[in-house]
C-alpha cells in the first residue's frame, strides 16, 4: 500500500489556496462517484494496514444502557406490547424495578456501498471532508444483549440483580435494504506532520432505516443465559421458568429483533449520531518524504485548500541537494542544487493553467492533476548534469555540456518540452585549419518526453529525445534570449560546418538521455504519470482511478 502514501497526498495528500505564486508542485483531484469508491476502498486498506482501523467495520467503545421504563412511552406499541409480555414471562413487575437493556461491544460491518467523498469547509490550512455511503449488505454484532433487572425493596435491603443475556446476537441485514452512512474526516498540515483525522462515524440514519425494515433483517443468537433465580418478596417467592425464558426469546425472534432495535434507535439517537466522538482516530504521516539515489530530492507539503467546486488543492516545495542528508524540516538548506531562471512565466499564465486543470477536473475528464514550474523540472535537469548521468550519454561523441548545461522549457503544447542544451564541439585536426577554431559552441533543441517507467519492477525517470528540433537559424543566431550563444557564425565554410552538426545532432532522435532509478516511487501513483507541456510554462500529467487502481 506504498502508492497511498503519496496518493493520500491530494486527500491528505481551506478556501482555494493563493494562486498568485506560482508553486513548484501542485497536486489537485476531484471526485465523483466512481473515483470516490475506488479511493475509498484503498485508504480502507491503508487505514487497516497502518493500526488506524477500518471506518466501515467499527466497535463502539462503551456499553450502550437503556432505561426500559423510561423508553416505554417513546417506542412503537408492538415493542410496549413485547416488553410487556417480557415482563410476565419473567415473573416480576419490573417497571418497579430498574430495568434495563444492556448492549456490550456493539459493532457494524459494511460489505457493499457505494460512496461520495465531498469537501466540506476548508480554513487556516485544515480541510474538512464529508464521506457520504450508501451501504447495502450490513452485519450488526454484538458480544452480549443483557435484559437486566434490578430490585431494590428486598429483606436484605441490599439491591438484587439478575440478567438473562443473549450472547453473540448478529443482525444480518439483506442487501435489498440500503442505508446511509456519514462519515466526517480532517487533515491538516502540521509544522513537523501531515494528519489525517476521522472525527465523526454518523450511524444514525442506518440505525433509523433498520427500524423501518426489519422483515430484511435476520437475527442469530448463539445462546441464551439465564441464572437460577429464587426471590422471596414479602411472604412470595418468585422463581424464573427457564423453559418459559427459553421459548420466548427462541419464538419470537421477529418481536425481538425489532424490539433491541427500537430500544437502540429511541434511546441512543445522540450517541450513533457521532459514535467515536469521546475517542476521534488521528494518523500522522510525514510531510516531507526524500529521494535518495543518483540524485537526492526533497518534497515538503506546504499547503491544502478546497474551493466550493470540491477541488482539492495540495501545495508542495521541491528541491535537490547535492549530497545525500538525513530527512528533517531543513534538508539541505544550505546545499540546494539551484538553476538559472531562463524566462519569467507571467501570473497570468500560471493562473490560467491552474483553470485549464480545474475544467479538466469539474469536467470529470481526470480525478488527479499534477503540474510542475519549469523552475522545478529544471533544478532536476541540474541535478541529473551535477551528478554526472548526462556523461555517459555524451562519452564518445564530439559534444560536451557548455557552462549553460541544459534546461527544460514548456513552451508549446503538446506531449513534448522543449531540452535546449549548451553544447561544445571538438573539431578535429583537419576541421580546425578548414574553420579557423578548435572548438565550437552552440545550442541544439531537442523536443522531449519526459515519463516514468518500470524496468524489471524498478520505476525510472526517463527524458527521451522524441525529435530533434534544431535547425539552421538557431545554430548560427543562437538563443540570446535564453543565455545561449553561438560562435558558428565567426567561422570559415558554414555550409559544411552545419551540415556536420546535423549529422551529430541528428543521431539523438530516439536516444533516453537520462534514466534516474527511482526506487523511492516503487509501487506508487506517480510511475504511472506522464507530462505534457501546457504551453504556458508548466508540465502537467494527469490521472483517472481507474487507471490508478487497475493494476493494483
Amino acid at each position: 500500500m506504498k502508492c497511498l502514501k503519496w496518493l493520500l497526498i491530494p486527500f491528505l495528500c481551506s478556501t482555494m489556496a493563493s494562486a498568485e505564486v506560482p508553486q513548484d508542485i501542485v497536486i489537485k483531484t476531484r471526485f465523483d462517484l466512481e473515483s470516490s469508491e475506488a479511493f475509498i476502498n484503498q485508504l480502507r486498506i491503508f487505514l487497516v494496514n497502518n493500526n488506524f482501523g477500518d471506518p466501515y467495520a467499527q466497535e463502539l467503545p462503551k456499553p450502550l444502557k437503556v432505561d426500559l421504563a423510561k423508553a416505554l412511552d417513546e417506542i412503537p406499541s408492538d415493542t410496549q406490547a413485547w416488553i410487556r409480555e417480557l415482563q410476565s414471562v419473567l415473573s416480576v413487575n419490573v417497571f418497579e424495578s430498574d430495568y434495563q437493556m444492556i448492549v456490550e461491544k456493539l459493532s457494524y460491518t459494511v460489505n457493499e456501498f457505494n460512496s461520495e467523498f465531498k469537501t466540506d469547509t476548508s480554513s487556516g490550512g485544515r480541510v474538512e471532508y464529508v464521506t457520504v455511503s450508501y451501504v447495502k449488505g450490513l452485519c450488526l454484532r454484538a458480544d452480549k444483549v443483557i435484559f437486566q433487572v434490578e430490585l431494590k425493596k428486598t429483606q436484605t435491603k441490599e439491591p438484587i440483580r439478575f440478567k438473562v443475556e443473549l450472547l453473540q446476537p448478529e443482525f444480518i441485514v439483506s442487501p435489498e435494504l440500503t442505508a446511509e452512512l456519514s462519515l466526517g474526516w480532517m487533515t491538516s498540515i502540521l509544522p513537523e506532520n501531515f494528519q489525517l483525522s476521522l472525527n465523526v462515524v454518523d450511524i444514525e440514519k442506518l440505525m433509523g432505516k433498520l427500524v423501518q425494515r426489519p422483515d430484511l433483517i435476520d437475527l442469530n443468537v448463539a445462546d441464551v443465559t439465564m441464572p437460577n433465580v429464587s426471590i422471596r418478596i414479602g411472604n412470595k417467592e418468585v422463581k424464573f421458568d427457564k423453559n418459559k425464558i427459553q421459548n420466548f426469546f427462541s419464538k419470537n425472534q421477529g418481536d425481538l429483533k425489532k424490539g433491541i432495535l427500537d430500544l437502540l434507535n429511541v434511546r441512543m439517537k445522540d450517541r450513533f449520531s457521532n459514535i467515536i466522538k469521546e475517542s476521534p482516530k488521528q494518523l500522522l504521516l510525514p510531510k516531507t518524504f526524500g529521494i535518495r539515489s543518483e540524485i537526492n530530492g526533497v518534497f515538503d507539503l506546504q499547503k491544502m485548500s478546497a474551493n466550493q467546486t470540491g477541488i482539492i488543492q495540495v501545495e508542495v516545495d521541491g528541491h535537490f541537494c547535492s549530497r545525500q542528508v538525513a530527512m528533517k524540516k531543513d534538508i539541505c538548506a544550505n546545499d540546494r542544487i539551484g538553476t538559472k531562471l531562463r524566462r519569467t512565466i507571467d501570473i497570468s499564465d500560471y493562473q490560467k493553467s491552474i483553470r485549464e486543470i480545474n475544467r479538466s477536473l469539474i469536467e470529470k475528464k481526470t480525478n488527479i492533476a499534477v503540474s510542475v514550474s519549469e523552475d522545478y523540472l529544471n533544478q532536476l535537469v541540474a541535478a541529473t548534469v551535477k551528478s554526472g548521468l548526462w556523461e555517459e550519454k555524451l562519452k564518445g561523441r564530439k559534444f560536451k555540456l557548455g557552462p549553460e548545461h541544459a534546461f527544460v522549457l514548456a513552451e508549446e503544447k503538446g506531449d513534448t518540452f522543449s531540452l535546449y542544451l549548451d553544447i561544445m564541439y571538438q573539431l578535429s585536426g583537419a576541421q580546425r585549419i578548414l574553420v579557423g577554431r578548435s572548438e565550437l559552441r552552440f545550442p541544439v533543441r531537442f523536443k522531449i518526453a519526459l515519463s516514468f517507467e518500470e524496468i524489471q519492477g524498478i520505476p525510472h525517470f526517463l527524458i527521451k529525445v522524441k525529435e530533434v528540433a534544431t535547425d539552421n537559424k538557431l545554430l548560427l543566431n543562437g538563443a540570446p534570449q535564453f543565455g545561449l550563444p553561438t560562435t558558428v557564425n565567426t567561422v570559415r565554410f558554414q555550409n559544411k560546418v552545419l551540415e556536420a552538426i546535423h549529422q551529430e545532432v541528428d543521431d539523438f532522435s530516439g536516444e533516453v538521455l537520462v534514466d534516474l532509478e527511482m526506487k523511492e516511487l516503487e509501487g506508487t501513483t506517480f510511475t504511472r504519470l506522464k507530462f505534457f507541456s501546457d504551453g504556458l510554462g508548466r508540465g502537467t500529467a494527469t490521472l483517472g482511478f481507474g487507471e490508478i487502481y487497475e493494476i493494483r
